[in-house]
């Protein structure tokens, strides 16, 4: 059984009526949540992957950000997706089993330095889940302004967790 979570707005000129629905992230790529700001002159959203229908992770999933100079309803004219935390970092179990959840804000002296919160839990934690909270500090960077090409991949700082 194939699960298909789309990512999805609507918007309205009035907020009251003619409301127009937009699909952000198509249904097939086992995005499960997503958060989306404006920050340092462009939109930017970090999605997670999770594989909803056989729960068994892969190397796409986790956490990834991209971003665009305008608030585009097609995720194809958005940069190239950067994954900024993988379940397979070997750094954490606390967070092998998957990540989902995301929101995120920036640094007020740092423009590049973003704190990414998420949900998480263990892998193979028993019959009942384990579910911990986390923090990903890391730099989200460009080339030249321009949202189709970054600098490097997001430098990972650390993390933490409860």
């Amino acid at each position: 059984v194939k699960i298909f979570d789309l990512q999805g707005y609507a918007e309205s000129t009035d907020g009251k009526t003619n409301w127009q629905k937009r699909m952000y992230l198509p249904g097939d790529q086992d995005i499960f949540d997503n958060a989306v700001i404006a920050a340092n002159g462009r939109f930017e959203s970090i999605f997670a992957r999770y594989p909803l229908a056989s729960r068994k992770l892969g190397p796409a999933d986790g956490l990834w950000w991209h971003s665009a100079d305008h608030l585009y309803s097609e995720a194809d004219r958005w940069s190239q997706p950067t994954q900024v935390l993988s379940p397979f970092n070997g750094q954490a179990s606390w967070d092998a089993g998957g990540v989902w959840k995301p929101s995120f804000l920036y640094s007020d002296t740092n423009p590049t330095r973003a704190f990414v919160f998420f949900d998480a839990a263990y892998a193979d934690a028993g019959p009942f889940p384990i579910f911990t909270l986390g923090c990903k500090e890391c730099r989200l960077t460009l080339t030249s302004g321009k949202a189709s090409k970054r600098q490097s991949d997001p430098l990972l700082l650390g993390s933490a967790h409860q």
